[in-house]
């Protein structure tokens, strides 16, 4: 057998002489480089394949084994960019993988062929942003894996994760000063995530912020089992600060259609010096008064009174029992939310904005509204509101305009939107308007259309008005074509709350008339300055997960079933009747609100 101990990071240099002296002498084949025998690497030492090698290839000999140092100061074997890894199996006693640290100096997207006592567990880093290069002298973004209970680290785990893998975690950081990336994570039978949730919907990665576990918001790619799968998180994490473990956990899908208690105590206040129980926030037994301007973050309460504005930040939730009194408001950041308990009860008003994903001139995109159409003065009613759309670099209101809604039936068409119905979505396109330009020039458009010619923007859409709480039924018409895909069989609706809609629920309450299957708007094709897109610019969900036909350089399919406010979906109908929407598909767990209008990938 041959064993090859490194010692020294004095050796790093003597290998890269070594690999120099092969690329000169070989005519062909000269950039790859393997590994037959065992390797371990010392603590303090670098085995590097630089940039002139193609691929590393892993011992195929069962004893062929690659470990390293998982010392404070641990060995670590080290990946120039683009370098493919060949030979990696996950078949027991191979150990074709490394048992330790793996670092990578990739630009785009990089697999840690990582394991511990036997167990293959890759993770994958992508979206990679702000990576050290190798020529720099950093150390890149490094990734191990411990088959080892996570609790050994910290036992402390935070409200919304009810409960922690038992059996392994990943460690993935960067020395660097602002790296950052998407995460993904695996799992096998022998990860036991069945012990952990009974609905994959349930799984989230979850980091250790140094404090405790916390969940960082993440989506099951499709394809995954209970038995084993990955998941992504929805947004490049930073991999330089304290959060650098990671595992598995439970973060339940929380719905608010529990008990309504009774206020008990003599209620709580909000005043210039804060909440009047001091640091304790009010709970849902709570009647809570808000007397001075609240500047942001989640609560609960029994009811409210509002003597002062409430300002809720991105990811923040307020859930409140029963009714909302007072002459103030709640003014609501893209992905907050607003839930109440009780649907018969008086619901406040909010100012929301909603931001899209990044448009074009001439895109598409899905509303709903979130509020009693009809709007409040002197406002206008919602469609007026809409007309004052702005795009976040822009000066000019305006941004959307062409609004349409959808009749279904045996003449199916696009009609233009004349009243907005809670519960029935509908069509807005961007505006031919700055910044949505040509470039360049401006004053010389091209003689063929290409959306590729024109400028993107996030657009920001003011809404207020009452918000929306309780029940909401919507008659549907199906068509009598024979054909199930008929056109006519699709209609298009809306979250109708301020807050997230859990899928999984809205098709088990509404399985009756609709066919168990939310289609998600993408736009992932150019459009053609028309109506019309085809089948691969929708997201199909089903509680089993997501489908998507579009083409494969699309990433973005990290939809988990949570439908953000004021987001439009179609279903499609296989019977006459009602769509019903109702207090128990909300959603009151932080960061729900998060998925409205997937960003083309």
């Amino acid at each position: 057998m041959n064993k090859n101990t490194i010692h020294s990071i004095k050796n790093i240099f003597f290998l890269k002489i070594f690999f120099a002296v092969i690329l000169l002498c070989t005519n062909n084949l000269y950039s790859q480089v393997g590994q037959q025998g065992t390797l371990h690497i010392e603590k303090d030492t670098y085995f590097y394949i630089g940039s002139g090698a193609t691929d590393f290839t892993f011992g195929a000999s069962p004893t062929a084994a690659t470990t390293t140092n998982r010392t404070a100061t641990s060995g670590k074997l080290m990946f120039a960019d683009a370098i493919s890894l060949l030979g990696v199996t996950s078949s027991p006693g191979t150990g074709h993988f490394v048992d330790g640290f793996v670092s990578t100096f990739s630009t785009g997207s990089f697999t840690f062929p990582i394991g511990d006592n036997g167990s293959y567990r890759p993770a994958t880093v992508s979206d990679i942003s702000n990576n050290t290069i190798e020529t720099s002298g950093g150390l890149g973004i490094n990734g191990a894996y411990y088959e080892i209970n996570p609790t050994t680290i910290d036992a402390n785990k935070n409200v919304a994760v009810t409960q922690l893998s038992n059996k392994e975690y990943w460690e993935i950081s960067s020395a660097s000063a602002s790296a950052s990336a998407k995460i993904t994570l695996s799992w096998d039978a022998n990860s036991d995530v069945a012990g952990l949730i009974a609905n994959l919907s349930d799984l989230s990665i979850v980091g250790w912020d140094g404090i405790e576990w916390v969940e960082v918001p993440s989506t099951y790619v499709d394809g995954s089992t209970l038995a084993s799968g990955t998941i992504i998180t929805d947004a490049a994490v930073s991999l330089t600060g304290t959060m650098k473990y990671y595992t598995l956990g439970a973060v339940p899908v929380i719905n608010p259609c529990l008990d309504l208690p009774i206020a008990a105590g003599s209620g709580v206040s909000w005043e210039l010096t804060g909440w009047t129980s001091g640091v304790v926030p009010p709970t849902l037994t709570d009647v809570v008064t808000i007397n001075a301007p609240y500047p942001g973050g989640s609560f609960v309460c029994n009811s409210l009174v509002l003597n002062a504005d409430v300002t809720l930040l991105d990811g923040q939730v307020l859930e409140i029992v029963y009714g909302v009194t007072g002459g103030s408001k709640i003014i609501m950041a893209n992905t907050s939310s607003l839930i109440q308990r009780d649907g018969f009860a008086a619901a406040p008003t909010i100012f929301l904005t909603k931001e899209t994903r990044p448009l074009r001139r001439d895109d598409y995109t899905y509303f709903g509204s979130p509020i009693n159409p009809t709007g409040l003065v002197p406002y206008g009613n919602l469609i007026t509101q809409l007309g004052d759309a702005q795009a976040s670099t822009g000066t000019l209101k305006g941004a959307l305009n062409g609004m349409y809604s959808l009749l279904s039936g045996d003449a199916p068409a696009w009609q233009n939107l004349t009243t907005i119905k809670i519960g029935e979505g509908f069509t807005a396109k961007i505006t031919n308007q700055a910044p949505f330009g040509y470039h360049p020039p401006a004053s010389n458009p091209p003689a063929t259309w290409n959306v590729l010619d024109y400028d993107f923007d996030y657009v920001n859409v003011p809404i207020k008005g009452i918000a929306n709480n309780g029940d909401y039924p919507v008659t549907i018409t199906k068509s009598t074509n024979a054909l199930a895909d008929y056109e006519g069989n699709y209609i298009l609706l809306a979250n109708p709350y301020p807050s997230a809609l859990y899928a999984d629920l809205f098709l088990e309450e509404n399985q009756s008339v609709i066919d168990g299957v939310v289609y998600l708007w993408r736009a992932s094709s150019q459009n053609a300055q028309t109506i019309t897109y085809n089948q691969s610019n929708y997201i199909a969900y089903t509680k089993l997960g997501t489908t998507y036909t579009g083409p494969s350089s699309v990433t973005d399919l990290t939809f988990d079933g949570k439908i953000a406010s004021g987001q439009g979906f179609l279903v499609r109908a296989y019977a006459n009747g009602t769509v019903n929407f109702n207090n128990c598909m909300r959603l009151v767990s932080p960061l729900s609100n998060a998925n409205f209008q997937k960003t083309k990938g």
